[in-house]
């Protein structure tokens, strides 16, 4: 209204035929009383309206809180419930289900789905862990129905009643999305376009063949979806993308962020509004490219609050307002949610609370800075033993959590080692043991170095380009110089044997579970210490080197 009337002497100045004085007088007087008018009244700008997100990510079925009292997830239904408003809308990107603990995966994570059902979790994103059991369980999971085993789950089992996002999971070959590409929120007249994301490069990260689908850029894919929607008058974007990054600092800082999410962001269109990540494990509150990317680390320990400010005039968002909050174990607890929790407690509590042993004291995953994890150290050995293997690796982004003192269940090794994996050994040749050494750096979708077994040891020098990092003078192999044309007896998991370098190797045979030779070592030698570090040595002639190796630093919490 106050354009109009400030258009309106110009309008008469410029009137049609011969005016007199007194008609421009007039003119004049009458626009001066309606400005004053219309400046005591309202603008026609109604002003902003909100939408409120609760957000979390790589939740994994962890059901319970950790061992060291984080995350829980009664207690994040009540953190929701507390925090939650009529324009709250519940969101995840990725990495719900897979990789969990017996309490959910013991029931085919049928409890996680069921138990988000119940907080009321609007939207979803897949992640690559939604794939660990093969296409047609996530479709199961969502979709509801029974398992083909009928062991230990629900024949009437209903399926999600949230919606499942994958924009770049496509169908070949007619190239149709395998769940919604995005959904539209309605907030008093602006539509929010959430559009879901899993990693272009899901399938080098899980062990099924995810022959038949197609995994596009996700950048190309989100441009693509701005486009349209763009087109037809939606100008707000979230992004559920499960990809993320490392940094230093808390859950609210973002001092030196590295990773995908990095580049990612630097070709993301301007149109984007919020990223809502995840992937890494790592809790942050960031800005990129002048677009707030947001990410509530994992397993239920902290809640993503975040408030957008929506302008009804241009549909878009005027301001983003974020802060991680943290869930603690001894907090208060959702009733209802916990009731769920611990019916599914007592179903599993049988198996899940079997004491195998004594651990004298904490043994972390978190790796040295030479990059050796102790208690991959102790899992190598125990598939090398339990294979009669020449030597061992294990990969740390299986390694799920820390061996805590105290008595330990194999509800507890099996939070450690959740993925079922069987054992595999296959013969390689010294020089491809070597090459595996060498090429550790550039291993695609793995976290850190391999961990390897006590009769396996090297040095390696971060200076050093890519390629060339083992000194391979010292590589030794049961207390012996590598020889480069012997054939050694190797033991991996199964995952790993399906993976480059691995699928190279030669005579595969199967043996049992991984969490079963787990289980075997530290039945055996309980009260079970940490072993004694070395086997991966940093040389730093300099004395000033702290690298911790390749990607090591996200390993404390993430595994993808």
């Amino acid at each position: 209204m106050s354009r109009q009337v400030r258009n309106a002497p110009s309008d008469v100045a410029q009137g049609v035929g011969i005016r007199s004085q007194f008609q421009d007088m007039r003119a004049a007087l009458l626009s001066g009383f309606l400005a004053v008018a219309c400046a005591g009244t309202p603008s026609a700008d109604p002003g902003p309206v909100s939408l409120h997100l609760l957000a979390f990510s790589d939740f994994h079925g962890r059901l319970l809180p950790d061992g060291k009292g984080r995350g829980g997830v009664a207690q994040l239904a009540h953190v929701i419930e507390r925090l939650r408003r009529p324009q709250t809308r519940v969101v995840s990107q990725g990495d719900l289900v897979g990789a969990s603990p017996l309490i959910s995966s013991h029931f085919r994570d049928e409890p996680t789905i069921e138990v988000m059902n119940a907080i009321g979790l609007d939207l979803f994103s897949i992640g690559n862990h939604e794939f660990d059991e093969g296409v047609e369980e996530l479709l199961r999971l969502e979709r509801g129905g029974p398992h083909p085993s009928l062991e230990a789950t629900d024949p009437e089992y209903v399926g999600a009643r949230f919606r499942f996002l994958a924009a770049n999971t496509l169908r070949a070959p007619a190239r149709r999305p395998l769940f919604e590409p995005y959904h539209l929120i309605e907030i008093q007249g602006v539509q929010v376009a959430f559009i879901g994301l899993a990693p272009a490069n899901t399938p080098s990260m899980v062990a099924p063949s995810l022959e038949g689908l197609v995994f596009e850029d996700e950048i190309e894919v989100v441009r693509k979806h701005v486009r349209e929607l763009g087109a037809r008058g939606v100008n707000a974007f979230v992004l559920l993308l499960h990809e993320g990054g490392r940094h230093e600092g808390g859950p609210n800082d973002c001092k030196n962020l590295e990773g995908r999410i990095v580049d990612l962001m630097q070709r993301m269109p301007d149109e984007v509004d919020l990223v809502l990540s995840g992937h890494t494990h790592r809790a942050y509150v960031c800005e990129l490219e002048d677009i707030p990317v947001v990410s509530a680390g994992a397993y239920g320990r902290f809640l993503s609050d975040i408030e957008l400010e929506l302008s009804p005039r241009t549909k878009d968002v005027v301001s983003v307002r974020s802060e991680n909050v943290p869930i603690f174990g001894d907090g208060p607890q959702s009733p209802k949610i916990q009731a769920m929790v611990d019916e599914y407690r007592a179903r599993v509590s049988r198996i899940a609370e079997r004491q195998v042993g004594e651990v004298a004291r904490d043994i972390p995953r978190h790796p040295t800075p030479s990059g050796e994890s102790l208690l991959g150290s102790i899992i190598a050995d125990a598939q090398r033993e339990a294979t009669k293997a020449d030597l061992a690796f294990m990969n740390l982004g299986g390694i799920r959590d820390d061996l805590l003192e105290g008595p330990a269940t194999y509800g507890q090794l099996f939070r450690i080692q959740p993925f079922d994996n069987q054992m595999v050994t296959i013969e390689l040749e010294g020089r491809e043991v070597v090459n595996i050494l060498q090429g550790q750096w550039s291993v695609e979708g793995e976290f850190g170095l391999f961990q390897i077994s006590q009769t396996l040891e090297y040095c390696w020098d971060p200076s050093k380009p890519d390629g060339e990092k083992v000194d391979v003078s010292t590589v030794r192999v049961r207390g012996e110089a590598v020889d480069m044309d012997r054939t050694y007896v190797v033991a991996v998991n199964s995952y790993l044997a399906r993976k480059p370098p691995f699928a190279k190797g030669r005579a595969p045979t199967l043996h049992g579970k991984d969490v079963e030779a787990f289980e075997t070592w530290v039945e055996r030698r309980s009260p079970l210490r940490p072993p004694e570090p070395g086997r991966i040595c940093l040389k730093d002639p300099g004395g000033t080197q702290t690298s911790q190796g390749p990607k090591s630093d996200t390993a404390k919490d993430s595994a993808g």
